[in-house]
This record gives structure tokens, C-alpha cells and sequence, in this order.
């Protein structure tokens, strides 16, 4: 997993997360009014709730809250894929959508993150995130090894792929 929430504490994580404000509809005629306010999203016991409220608020007689996590992370490389349990296509409807889902990580809104890690959490999903191995790799060398002129340079070219390949890869 490249990255996730454990929702520790008592507060949502700013450095985590922002917020779609508005009541404007969203592109589909969506009738609530998305909030930052606690009411509509915050942490309980370990786990973000989203919740939506009947009440008059703005010009919309509805509230809830919209999660992002655009713009805070950047995972560029690699896919997303999530896929049905075996046995639990009739238990997750709500789910059908991510059946056999799959998308580029950098893309992924993070509402379909969340939905996704629900899905998870009621063991409806299994999740995947795959990325580009060569890319990490040359990334992580050149992150590692600065100096070419270094008398040893080639060997801590292959010191660090041995490291990326027995120690953090599954």
C-alpha cells in the first residue's frame, strides 16, 4: 500500500484531507450543500464518519461533506485495482461499481478512495495499488547514490536494487 488513513485521533487530518464546499450541484444536480462542519464529517472510534443531514442550510435543504485528498499527495505512478470477494457479490451492491475496477493512482478522486477502503474494511473489496517497479527503482537510486565520481558507485547502484528488491518489495 502506497498510502492510507488509520483516522487516529480525534480530529480529521488537514495534512491528509480538505474539503468541497458549495451547494452549487455539482455537475449532476446533487441537492445537498457539502460542508467542513463536524456535524457532517468527522473521526469516531477510529473511523471517519460522512454524514448526510436533512436541515435547511444555505440554499439547500440538505448537508453533507465532500473529502478530497487532491492536491495533498502526489502518487503519480501506477494503478489502483480493487475487485468483488469471491461470495459477496450479493452482499455488496452498494459496492458494484468497484467490482472489477481499476484505475491510474494519480487520477483517483478521493471519494472513490474512501468508497473503495470501505468496501475493504467490510471485507466486500480486496484492494491492490500496483506502480511502475522501474520507475521506483531509478527514482530511489538516484536518490541514494548523488555522486557518479564516487569510486564505488557501481556497486551502490546494485546495493540499492538488491535493498529494493529483497527488502521492499513483497
Amino acid at each position: 500500500m502506497v498510502w492510507h488513513d488509520e483516522f487516529n485521533g480525534d480530529t480529521i487530518n488537514s495534512a491528509n484531507w480538505t474539503y468541497d464546499i458549495g451547494g452549487w450541484g455539482w455537475g449532476n444536480g446533487e441537492a445537498q450543500y457539502y460542508t467542513s462542519r463536524s456535524e457532517n464529517a468527522r473521526v469516531e472510534n477510529g473511523l471517519l464518519v460522512i454524514e448526510a443531514r436533512q436541515e435547511k442550510y444555505e440554499d439547500s435543504y440538505y448537508t453533507s461533506a465532500r473529502l478530497l485528498t487532491q492536491g495533498l499527495h502526489a502518487f503519480q505512478y501506477g494503478r489502483i485495482h480493487s475487485r468483488v470477494k469471491r461470495g459477496k457479490q450479493e452482499q455488496a451492491t452498494q459496492y458494484q461499481q468497484y467490482f472489477e475496477h481499476s484505475e491510474p493512482v494519480g487520477k483517483v478522486p478521493g471519494h472513490r478512495v474512501l468508497a473503495m477502503l470501505r468496501g475493504a474494511a467490510e471485507k466486500m473489496l480486496s484492494l491492490s495499488i500496483a506502480f511502475q517497479h522501474d520507475h521506483e527503482l531509478n527514482r530511489l537510486k538516484q536518490e541514494c547514490v548523488t555522486n557518479r565520481n564516487f569510486e564505488f558507485y557501481q556497486e551502490l547502484l546494485l546495493a540499492v536494487e538488491d535493498c529494493y528488491q529483497r527488502l521492499l518489495m513483497p
